[in-house]
């Protein structure tokens, strides 16, 4: 009897010591070389002037068909492409004076976005380490007018960075 109760106490100094030491995340990722896509969708849509017409919004929306979907319909909530009021809706989305605020906050408080970069790199090199079948998704930033944090779709992450531009945000205050 005394020999089981010392068979397993030393089972469960084992067991525990075994776990405190040893720590998922520290693998060796050095040699997946996932590419990770991060898409400044911000950027590219504050490229597009109030002026542009409606075949540059329309060559955006195709080189980015299913995040602009995401953007305009369940994001800014304007509809698509071929609703009656859509061109004059996104004019004004990227004309109006707080959105452009927002956009200069979002500018200077992510101007070192290489950082992040880095991290989002590591961590889907280590999602697909733990997750090796699984694939990679594209990551979007963008302005949302703090509708939402973050959206989903199949393979694709959205983020709105207003929603992250820190606990004295002044726009904060007046939401």
């Amino acid at each position: 009897m005394n020999y089981k109760i010392y068979s397993l106490s030393a089972i469960i100094f084992l067991l525990v010591f075994w776990s405190c030491n040893s720590n998922r995340l520290k693998v060796d990722i050095s040699e997946i070389d996932e590419e990770v896509e991060i898409v400044r969708f911000e950027q590219k849509l504050f490229s597009l002037s109030e002026k542009d017409t409606l075949q540059a919004i329309t060559n955006l929306s195709n080189e980015y068909p299913e995040y602009f979907d995401l953007f305009t319909y369940k994001v800014i909530q304007i509809g698509g492409l071929g609703d009656d009021y859509f061109l004059e809706d996104f004019k004004l989305f990227l004309s109006d004076t707080m959105i452009l605020d927002i956009k200069n906050s979002v500018e200077q408080e992510f101007s070192e976005f290489q950082v992040i970069e880095e991290q989002l790199i590591s961590l889907f090199k280590h999602y697909k380490y733990h997750f090796p079948d699984k694939e990679v998704p594209t990551v979007f930033t963008h302005i949302s007018g703090f509708n939402q944090s973050v959206v989903t779709a199949e393979n694709i992450i959205g983020v709105s960075l207003d929603k992250y531009l820190g606990k004295d945000c002044e726009f904060y205050k007046l939401l």
